[in-house]
C-alpha cells in the first residue's frame, strides 16, 4: 500500500494545481483585463509561465487589478513575490471590493496559500453553491479537493458537474483522469485523459497527461495486483 500512496502522490504532483474561474475581471483598462483573461487558458494547460507573463503585464496596467494579483500568488515561482502578490490582493478586497464573486474567489486562494483549512473548506463550498452555473468554479473546486484533501469522491462530482454544463470543457476532462486512476477506476480514467488530448491536441500538455496517465494506470494496476 505504501508503494501505492507514492505513485498516487506522483500522479496529483503531475496535475495542475487549480488556477481561478473565468470571472469578468474588473478593471478600468480593458487591455489589462483582456491580458488576464488571456492568462487563463495557458494556466488550465499547465503553461504556467505564459500565465505569469500574462498577470504580470496585466497589474502593472492596472496595479488595483485584484484578481490578477491573487492569480500571480499561485503561479510565482518565488516564495517572497507569491506573498507579495498576495497581500496586495487581500489590500485591494478589503479596500476597493471587487464584486462579489471575484471577493470571494480571492479570499479562497489566500486562505489555501495560508493553510486556514478550514476556512478554505468554508469558502469552497460557498463557491460551489452560490455558483452552481459556473464550469470553472467547479472545475477549481473539485481540483483542489483531489489534490489539497485527497477527497477524489468529491473531485470527481464536481468535474462530472462542469462537464454537465460543458461536456467537451478540457481542464475538467484532463483532472477527471487523474481523480478516476486515483479511485483506481482506470478505464474511465484513460478514456478521460483520451478525450482531453482530442478537445487540445495542439497543447503539448495534451500528450502529457494522455501518456502520462496512461503509464502511471498501468503502474497502479500492476502495484494492486490487477495485472500480471
Amino acid at each position: 500500500m505504501r508503494n501505492v500512496r507514492l505513485i498516487a502522490c506522483a500522479i496529483v504532483m503531475a496535475l495542475t494545481i487549480s488556477a481561478a474561474a473565468q470571472t469578468v475581471a474588473q478593471s478600468k483598462t480593458p487591455r489589462a483585463a483582456r491580458l488576464y483573461q488571456e492568462g487563463l487558458r495557458p494556466r488550465e494547460n499547465r503553461r504556467s509561465y505564459e500565465a505569469t507573463q500574462k498577470w504580470r503585464e496585466a497589474t502593472k496596467l492596472d496595479p488595483n487589478l485584484a484578481l490578477a494579483w491573487a492569480m500571480l500568488s499561485i503561479v510565482e515561482t518565488s516564495p517572497d513575490a507569491a506573498r507579495e502578490a498576495r497581500e496586495k490582493a487581500r489590500d485591494l478586497i478589503e479596500h476597493q471590493p471587487q464584486g462579489v464573486v471575484d471577493d470571494l474567489l480571492i479570499r479562497w486562494i489566500i486562505s489555501r496559500a495560508e493553510t486556514e483549512l478550514m476556512y478554505s473548506i468554508q469558502v469552497a463550498n460557498d463557491l460551489v453553491s452560490q455558483h452552481p452555473d459556473q464550469k470553472r468554479i467547479l472545475w477549481t473546486v473539485g481540483s483542489w479537493y483531489g489534490f489539497q484533501m485527497h477527497q477524489y469522491d468529491r473531485d470527481v462530482a464536481l468535474q462530472e458537474a462542469a462537464l454537465k454544463i460543458d461536456p467537451n470543457f478540457a481542464p475538467a476532462l484532463n483532472e477527471l483522469g487523474f481523480a478516476y486512476a486515483h479511485l483506481q477506476r482506470f478505464e474511465r480514467a484513460v478514456g478521460m485523459i483520451k478525450r482531453y488530448a482530442e478537445q487540445v491536441p495542439n497543447e503539448p500538455n495534451s500528450e502529457d497527461s494522455y501518456g502520462g496517465s496512461s503509464a502511471s494506470c498501468r503502474a497502479l494496476r500492476r502495484v494492486v495486483g490487477a495485472l500480471p
